[in-house]
């Protein structure tokens, strides 16, 4: 393989190393926002569920259609909460396929440098061996 060619595909798997960081950290920024939200959330419908306890508990003379919502406005907080859970679920496999992806390029990117390396290291080499054949050549010429 060409040295040219070697070094464009150096190139190409530096740049592709570079996004799928990029990818890694804005997947592990997303799935914070999403475990932050899904926190304040929770901790907003428990805040909620205390109220409509206490309202059901102290019988203050709420309108009993308000009542008759309580349940039904908490089986709507657990289904949000599911839906936050299957959000949550799929950020994670999304990064974990992208901490995947990145583990591939750097690894891809590695034998591409040592690739690089060793074609550079043989060239200097063969350069080294013809220097050296130039040398034992004008050493072992008769002299005339």
């Amino acid at each position: 393989m060409q040295l040219e060619t070697l070094l464009l595909l150096q190139n190409l798997a530096s740049k592709k190393a570079a996004h799928t960081a990029r990818m890694v950290t804005e997947q592990q920024r997303r799935l914070q926002a999403e475990r932050e939200k899904k926190s304040l959330f929770i901790a907003h419908a428990e805040q909620l569920g205390e109220r409509s306890r206490s309202w059901i508990g102290t019988e203050t003379g709420c309108p009993a259609y308000l009542m008759q919502a309580v349940p039904v406005f908490q089986e709507a907080m657990k289904n949000v909460i599911q839906i936050q859970d299957e959000a949550l679920s799929k950020l994670q496999e999304t990064h974990r396929q992208a901490q995947s992806a990145r583990q591939e390029t750097v690894t891809f990117q590695k034998q591409v440098d040592h690739l690089v390396t060793k074609h550079q290291e043989r060239q200097r080499k063969e350069r080294d061996e013809a220097e050296q054949r130039q040398i034992d050549d004008l050493c072992t010429r008769r002299r005339d």
